[in-house]
């Protein structure tokens, strides 16, 4: 263990302690729609997510409430899902502040 350094037993327990978190996952059976409803309410009020891996790794209707009432001051994603994006998705249906770089993450 790195001196100084706090051990999270989970993404949960990370969530809770930070301000940003940064999404670095590979999109398997553990990390899908890992970031819900409830993970989100439990981030501090006014975090912000950057998420570079798998858009599936979020519930995409989840972040768009969460920065509505201000739960999220910010998101940044590297991808949108399903590709292209229908018409009505969630992105596209809010007014909230949010900014997307697709698929740069690589950069």
């Amino acid at each position: 263990m790195i001196n100084g350094a706090t051990y999270h037993p989970d993404v949960d327990s990370l969530a809770r302690s930070v301000d940003v978190v940064s999404i670095h996952s590979p999109l398997i059976s553990q990390t899908h729609g890992m970031f819900n409803e409830k993970l989100l309410k439990s981030m501090r009020r006014g975090s912000y997510i950057v998420n570079t891996a798998r858009a599936e790794e979020t519930d995409q209707r989840a972040i768009v409430a969460a920065l509505e009432s201000g739960q999220l001051a910010g998101y940044a994603g590297d991808v949108w899902f399903p590709q292209p994006p229908t018409k009505d998705h969630p992105w596209r249906t809010t007014s909230t502040p949010r900014r997307y770089w697709p698929r740069c993450a690589g950069m």
